[in-house]
């Protein structure tokens, strides 16, 4: 579902282009791209700040100590995972865990958005 609803976002902003330019739409064009376009696109420097922080662990200082972070809060994540598909919450992992799926779906939205792909129908999963 956090697909589809990325992917529909990212279409309707292809489309309306437009109201994306602060020059013509004002405080509105702002409100879109600090409330919408940065959500959707805030995969992009986690993405890059999880790249550096691996490529950068043998300089020492704080890359290493930025890659633990990272590592401790993409773990949490996958605890926040385990716990949903079992039934249970716990409050820090389940905050850990949407924010990665959130993120993780804007990113194959946008995967999606590049190759042209639709997905007008809702096709909800069984169970």
């Amino acid at each position: 579902m956090r697909v589809r609803v990325a992917l529909r976002a990212l279409y309707t902003f292809a489309a309306y282009g437009r109201l994306l330019n602060p020059f013509r739409s004002g405080v509105y064009a702002i409100q879109l791209w600090s409330h919408k376009i940065l959500r959707y696109a805030a995969f992009l420097p986690l993405s890059g700040l999880l790249a550096s922080s691996l490529l950068l662990v043998p300089q020492g200082g704080v890359y290493p100590v930025a890659l633990l972070a990272q590592a401790i809060a993409y773990a949490g994540a996958f605890w926040g995972w385990r716990l949903a598909r079992r039934g249970r919450r716990l409050a820090l992992a389940s905050s850990l865990f949407y924010f990665s799926l959130i993120n993780a779906a804007s990113a194959h939205a946008c995967w999606k958005l590049l190759r042209g792909e639709r997905q007008v129908v809702w096709n909800p999963r069984g169970g």
